[in-house]
């Protein structure tokens, strides 16, 4: 193992400066470009840019699209599972009422679940989650013979953006939660 020495002298707009005893090129820590600037005293020093540094660190803040994708398709899957089978017992506007609080809690719920996982920015894959659900519902009310006018028509223009912004919200309050403790 190689000890690299960082010095806060030596930091400057480029990057910070890494001393090391005479290495090979291909030992200098991957992730970044490095260039070297010359031999001090037996010295071989290697300017590392700043991200190269912050690598690590910027890893875990990757998004990750299998969850969201599977999150969002989980969201409307749950949903029609739940309540389709309802409209065969019961009236759309006895449902009505049901639906608007259930879209949040099942966002929530598959949200949450999912995103425990995730390394980080929690909150921003839960939005996106959310977001992805709202499209995929909206797509399956325009794939619908009258259309999307008809789901508007039934639900109250209101009461339809309320549904929709709630599955958004959901996701994102069920991803707030799931996020670690500091």
């Amino acid at each position: 193992m190689r000890r690299w020495e960082w010095s806060a002298a030596t930091r400057g707009t480029a990057g910070f400066v890494a001393r090391a005893k005479p290495l090979p090129f291909y030992a200098v820590p991957i992730g970044g470009r490095a260039r070297t600037r010359g031999v001090d005293q037996g010295w071989i020093v290697v300017v590392l840019p700043v991200r190269a540094l912050e690598c690590r660190a910027r890893m875990p803040n990757r998004l990750q699209w299998g969850r969201i994708i599977i999150g969002a398709l989980l969201v409307e899957i749950a949903l029609i599972i739940v309540f389709i089978p309802l409209l065969a017992v019961a009236d759309i506007q006895t449902l009505i009422p049901f639906v608007v609080p259930a879209v949040f809690v099942f966002g929530f719920a598959i949200t949450w679940w999912l995103v425990r996982k995730v390394r980080g920015q929690h909150v921003l894959h839960g939005i996106l989650i959310g977001i992805i659900a709202t499209l995929l519902y909206l797509l399956l009310c325009m794939a619908q013979p009258d259309g999307i006018s008809s789901v508007v028509a039934m639900y109250g223009t209101s009461v339809f953006i309320l549904a929709n912004l709630l599955r958004i919200l959901g996701c994102a309050a069920g991803a707030f939660a799931a996020r670690p403790r500091t």
